[in-house]
């Protein structure tokens, strides 16, 4: 196993009298967990989450391990744990398969919620530098990833994502 990185922190979605902070462009995938409970519409108490991560590469696998803590910002609810698990496999240059596993143990909000997915991405990458007689060189770079998820959730199991990047 090479290159463990690990992680661990503490962010706090603060409530103004029942009406939490609402993240505006709806990354909370990313940051409080892969099940999807705490997506677009938080707790009207807030939501503050313990979390810690460690990550690393077994041979050509790359292995990403999650746990998070929620509980209310007001009050003393306790909300619940989930852990989250991705192992990946990059092949070929430009594909990369993964299987993903993520578990939300209730307790005083939501249900429990075990959600599991493969997702095969393709992603194409290209870095065009263009030669002008100017001593400043203008760098362009593209990406583009195409996501196929096939996944245990029942309102959505297959998905596709297009995601493409210009700058």
């Amino acid at each position: 196993m090479s290159g463990i990185p690990a992680k661990v922190g503490y962010e706090v979605l603060g409530s103004d009298e029942g009406v939490p902070f609402q993240t505006p462009l709806g990354a909370n995938h990313k940051f409080n967990g892969w099940a999807d409970i705490f997506g677009i519409n938080k707790p009207e108490n807030g939501l503050r989450d313990f979390y810690a991560s460690i990550m690393g590469n077994v041979g050509p696998l790359n292995l990403d391990f999650r746990y998070h803590d929620f509980s209310a910002d007001e009050g003393s609810s306790d909300y619940g744990s989930e852990f989250d698990f991705k192992v990946a496999w990059k092949f070929k240059k430009h594909y990369t398969l993964a299987a993903i596993y993520a578990s939300y143990d209730a307790d005083e909000y939501k249900t429990d919620t075990d959600k599991l997915w493969l997702e095969l991405s393709v992603n194409f990458y290209s870095a065009l530098t263009s030669h002008k007689t100017s001593p400043l060189s203008v760098k362009r770079i593209s990406s583009c990833k195409l996501s196929l998820r096939v996944s245990t959730e029942l309102t959505l199991p297959v998905e596709i994502l297009v995601a493409c990047l210009i700058w």
